[in-house]
């Protein structure tokens, strides 16, 4: 098994209120374990959970106010090899 770790922090400024829809999280596979996960946001916005389709894709609808948004993103993953 392989462990691998992934990162990614988005920067955003908005000028009127703002529907923002982001997909940043790890996709879940039998190939692969999420062994930990954080999404934070900066300031704390309204989330809402969107898994869309068949493989479940996270998404997350996110309502901004004016200024900074950031978003930040991190995760360790535990990989299957194949033979």
């Amino acid at each position: 098994m392989t462990i691998i770790s992934v990162r990614s922090t988005l920067q955003y400024q908005v000028e009127t209120p703002t529907t923002l829809l982001v997909n940043v999280a790890v996709a879940s596979t039998p190939h692969q374990r999420v062994l930990h996960e954080r999404f934070t946001v900066t300031p704390v916005v309204a989330e809402t959970p969107l898994p869309v389709g068949e493989e479940r894709n996270r998404f997350v609808r996110l309502l901004l106010e004016p200024g900074e948004t950031i978003i930040r993103y991190g995760a360790s993953v535990e990989l299957e090899h194949h033979t």
